[in-house]
């Protein structure tokens, strides 16, 4: 049987947070080039100003939002909804990276990067899922580490504590509501090229990290996004509860 190359992407609904910069503006600058229509969303009212500017096609939106408090997540959804009638896609990339050592973590440092990186994904979720169960139709894409899975490296051990969350959010939305044609998926990106990625780090912490990846070098935002891009698709129509790791081979964990 001929299989269709059709992403079917086109006329979709999609929120993509994390969309000023880094791999969340190529997540949404790619659906936007499928042919989706993108509600991006980032705290950073300057970065997605220029954005939403490069994205192709024509009826996108954008809302800044401070995704660390909770009304925040409920009103990005509302206001998608509003703008658009529905949401068929929600790509939850944003995150926040505080480097320190796990000994000079402060309690303030760990309870942001708690509401930013997990308590976020679960109230977006939770306001998105009411009307993708209606529906019957929805694709949850969200953003997690490997540090989640195997421990952290160069100073990041409460950031991977907070991204390991997403692997139990995931999987229970993508139990509970499998039955209703809703998956969901995570993309675990390696070292990324982005700001976030470079963070705190000394030239030769990037050469050794670069020297220890097999293919020797690190990844780009736009790698990252076809992969999001791809769980979001037709084409990734019975993928469900799956950890896709864009890492350049770095960890190969199972």
């Amino acid at each position: 049987m001929a299989a269709s190359l059709d992403l079917g992407l086109e006329g979709r609904v999609a929120i993509v947070t994390g969309a000023a910069s880094g791999m969340g503006r190529s997540v949404a600058a790619l659906l936007a080039d499928a042919g989706a229509t993108v509600h991006g969303v980032d705290i950073d009212a300057d970065g997605l100003r220029r954005a939403r500017a490069s994205w192709s096609g024509a009826g996108h939106s954008a809302g800044v939002a401070d995704l660390g408090q909770v009304q925040a997540c409920r009103d990005v959804v509302s206001d998608a909804v509003s703008r658009h009638r529905r949401v068929d896609f929600l790509v939850a990339v944003h995150a926040l990276l505080i480097r320190k050592e796990l000994a000079d973590v402060e309690e303030a440092d760990f309870d942001r990067l708690w509401t930013v990186n997990a308590r976020s994904q679960f109230f977006l979720c939770q306001a998105v899922l009411p009307g993708m169960a209606e529906r019957r139709f929805g694709r949850i894409v969200l953003f997690t580490s490997p540090g989640g899975f195997i421990g952290a490296t160069v100073r990041s051990s409460a950031y991977a504590t907070t991204k390991s969350a997403s692997l139990g959010l995931s999987r229970s939305i993508a139990r509970r509501y499998g039955p209703c044609n809703i998956t969901c998926n995570l993309v675990s990106p390696g070292v990324i090229d982005t700001p976030m990625g470079n963070l705190d780090l000394s030239a030769d912490e990037i050469a050794a990290i670069e020297h220890a990846i097999p293919l020797r070098r690190r990844g780009t935002p736009d790698e990252v996004a076809r992969a999001a891009v791809f769980l979001v698709s037709e084409w990734a129509g019975y993928v469900n509860g799956h950890v896709l790791v864009v890492d350049g081979g770095n960890t190969m964990h199972a």
